[in-house]
């Protein structure tokens, strides 16, 4: 339907054009015409010439009464799809209504479960109480009287006794309960995320950002090679200071992958026992000897951060660093400053 009215609009073109042409010949040519032919023949191009106009007209009328067929189909799909919008926008409130209601539902019923197991909980405290307060009064009436005790006072004494000890082992189930839940979602929590700050560094490495970064990527016990390269500047001036600087950073990074060195002591420290560098390992007093606190320090800090984020494997790991204030970067610390970046890129 469409390419059948822009064909016909093109023929409706040419048509009209033509028709201007065919009636500037007829204002322009016939009076000159008038002058060398009869009436006769003359009224006979004019008749020929009012049958073309004719019937170019004819067809422009009818282009045009497609056209405005066309409108009002146009019209009517128009009105067609905005009665189908509102009916799907009718249903989607609907739905979220009905959504919203039974949300309301499912919390409502959680907030009863609850309230009903508290109750069962205070429930088993009162019953445990009240047993306990009677055992408790029943010994000291006894003791009072100095008497004996009677077998029914036995059984009596019995079954709160037995009622208190089941109240405290469901207490204490439930205690346990509880602790395992916790430790589960915490090790969840933990692992997703991990997984998360895993991510992120995959992004930041993504996005190669160049030059000094408030927030970027460490390598958590890879050796800082500066101090090296200082100390044996200090030391050897011109007898080769990079080259020893660079065997000697070999070294140490290889001693510091070797899982049987192992410098570490344990120290009571608040009430808990922690693992601090010895400071009185051999190689260590000998690198501090040789080359200097900035040195051995390096070395110290590689194998505290080693310690905590690879003990057993002895390889550096990335980690999220807060490098302005030096210390691991928080997860929200981390988005913030990918989102300014991304700003600043558009």
């Amino acid at each position: 339907m469409a390419r059948l009215l822009r064909t016909m609009e093109q023929e409706n073109g040419w048509l009209l054009a033509e028709l201007k042409e065919v009636t500037a010949i007829a204002d322009n040519e016939l009076p000159e015409l008038d002058r060398g032919v009869d009436d006769e023949e003359n009224e006979m191009l004019r008749a020929e010439l009012d049958a073309i106009s004719g019937e170019i007209q004819l067809r422009v009328d009818r282009i045009q009464e497609l056209k405005e067929c066309r409108t009002e189909l146009h019209c009517s799909k128009v009105e067609k799809l905005v009665i189908e919008i509102n009916s799907l926008e009718m249903e989607d409130r609907e739905a979220k209504a009905r959504d919203h209601v039974q949300m309301l539902h499912e919390k409502h019923k959680e907030e009863m479960e609850a309230i009903n197991a508290k109750v069962v909980q205070l429930e088993k405290q009162l019953e445990q109480k009240e047993a306990q307060v009677s055992a408790t009064c029943l010994l000291d009436m006894i003791l009072q009287t100095g008497g004996n005790v009677r077998e029914e006072e036995c059984q009596h004494l019995y079954k709160l006794v037995t009622i208190w000890k089941e109240c405290q082992e469901q207490e204490r189930q439930r205690y346990q309960n509880a602790h395992v839940d916790l430790t589960k979602r915490h090790r969840m929590n933990r692992d997703e995320l991990q997984e998360t700050r895993q991510e992120l560094i995959q992004c930041l490495e993504s996005m190669m950002i160049g030059g000094f970064t408030a927030i970027g990527i460490k390598r958590m016990g890879q050796l800082d090679e500066a101090p090296f390269y200082h100390a044996c500047k200090s030391k050897y001036r011109d007898d080769d200071p990079q080259g020893k600087a660079a065997r000697l950073v070999s070294t140490w990074q290889e001693e510091l992958k070797n899982a049987s060195w192992n410098p570490f002591t344990a120290i009571l420290l608040d009430g808990e026992e922690k693992d601090v560098v010895d400071e009185d390992d051999p190689k260590l007093r000998q690198l501090w000897t040789e080359y200097g606190d900035d040195t051995c320090n390096a070395v110290k800090n590689a194998l505290r951060e080693l310690h905590e984020y690879n003990p057993k494997g002895r390889q550096a790991v990335k980690e999220l660093w807060n490098f302005r204030e030096g210390r691991k970067a928080t997860v929200a610390e981390v988005l913030k400053y990918i989102f300014e970046q991304l700003e600043m890129r558009n």
